[in-house]
């Protein structure tokens, strides 16, 4: 039967397939072992099914974007081989392996790998998909948990997710030579990014290192610059003098500090709020870093809302305060930053960060009272947590809010039931 590519992105993410078998477009008749340690997040935008998937080929992660076809040859009849937003695909997951797919914008081959799926199992899938219903295995049965398995499992799940953020951190924090300054600006940038653009808004942070922000931090329009320039956004004509005022500067600061800006194409803008733009974000930091010299010693001790709530809703430079990119006047002034998008940077990165601090000992701060202070955030509200709430299970604050998010990502979307508490309570 004729599988639709939205069923095969299910089975991909669920993890539903017999199996995978790994090739490259050099040696695509020899299989290779294959492992998904994550298969990614759905992509709702513009460019490849997936982003934010690992795979390990070998003894090599992989980290990146997942496009899923019927067929090889789809990759050229979709037109992804000219497409700059297809360039950071890690793999193409296919059922059927008509030609090698050699073309990338890049010139690099893409790495390939067969999902099998019986007929009779697309079929099962395909009427399950037809109806309503949630994607937990234990759906209709969460209501009879004990308050006191419910809550023993988050504090254990919440403590899971606390250690991966800290592995996480100490990769990041290995990767700019044990330097914590680096480490923060990349921590904040990438979830200042939104997850739409978390990965373009780390490199670019790693492309722009702290010793030249250092620099700069009491010329407001430099740091712009600077941003901006590392995103590939000051690229072209100009449309305004403003516009050309920050490419003149950026031109020189690139010159002198020998910068590599990002390709253009990384940031998405497709299906943004004015207030999300990644030109008004990326302004927004600018102001950040120039109102907050000393960002780092700030935040060593931050666990207060409100006053993250006031760090983080700093009004861009006059220019963005109605412009959400160059030459694009907005009828309204745009917003500050929301209090969820506050809460979510404490969440994500200021709590952790001090976790992380205390590991390293300079910090008396505990997992007990990073605990309490994320009792006192209001959570998440996203996918995951509205899926948990729907079922009954009591979200209330950032800790059970997170301690969700690590059931679904490390359990659930996984098919480690077996191992959750909760299964046989269900």
């Amino acid at each position: 039967m004729q599988q639709s590519e939205q069923l095969l992105q299910f089975v991909w993410h669920q993890r539903l397939y017999e199996s995978l078998s790994f090739f490259n477009t050099e040696e695509y008749v020899h299989p290779h072992p294959i492992e998904i340690l994550n298969p990614g997040s759905p992509n709702p935008n513009a460019g490849p099914d997936f982003f934010n998937a690992r795979v390990r080929i070998g003894a090599i992660i992989w980290a990146g974007n997942v496009e899923i076809h019927r067929y090889a040859s789809d990759w050229y009849k979709h037109g992804h081989h000219k497409d700059p937003l297809y360039d950071n695909t890690i793999l193409h997951v296919i059922l059927e392996n008509d030609r090698p797919v050699l073309g990338r914008l890049s010139g690099l081959p893409i790495f390939s790998c067969v999902m099998k799926v019986s007929d009779s199992q697309i079929e099962a899938l395909s009427l399950v998909s037809s109806q309503k219903h949630s994607p937990l295995r234990c759906a209709g049965g969460l209501q009879s948990i004990p308050s006191h398995i419910e809550k023993g499992w988050k504090e254990t799940l919440f403590k899971e997710r606390m250690e991966g953020k800290m592995l996480r951190i100490g990769e990041i924090y290995a990767s700019t030579h044990q330097d914590i300054s680096e480490t923060l600006h990349i921590l904040i940038m990438r979830y200042w990014g939104t997850k739409v653009n978390n990965d373009a808004f780390e490199a670019i942070a790693r492309s722009l290192p702290m010793r030249v922000i250092r620099k700069h931090t009491d010329r407001l329009d430099q740091l712009e610059a600077l941003y901006l320039g590392q995103g590939g956004l000051l690229e072209g004509e100009p449309t305004d003098e403003y516009f050309a005022h920050l490419q003149e500067e950026y031109t020189f600061l690139q010159a002198k500090y020998q910068l590599t800006p990002l390709a253009s194409h990384r940031l998405r803008l497709l299906r943004l709020r004015p207030s999300v733009f990644p030109h008004r974000r990326l302004a927004q930091m600018a102001m950040l870093r120039h109102q907050y010299p000393l960002l780092e010693s700030v935040f060593a001790e931050l666990d207060d809302s409100k006053r993250v709530l006031e760090i983080f809703s700093l009004e861009p430079s006059e220019y963005w305060r109605r412009h959400y990119r160059f030459g694009k006047l907005s009828a309204r002034a745009i917003g500050k930053p929301s209090r969820s998008s506050s809460d979510i940077m404490l969440i994500n990165v200021l709590l952790p960060y001090r976790l992380f601090l205390s590991q390293q000992n300079t910090s008396p701060i505990s997992m007990e009272a990073i605990q309490r202070s994320l009792e006192k955030i209001r959570p998440e509200s996203n996918s995951i947590t509205r899926l948990f709430s729907a079922e009954g299970i009591s979200i209330e604050n950032a800790f059970e809010g997170q301690a969700m998010i690590e059931l679904w990502e490390n359990y659930c979307s996984v098919q480690k039931c077996d191992i959750c508490p909760w299964k046989n309570r269900a």
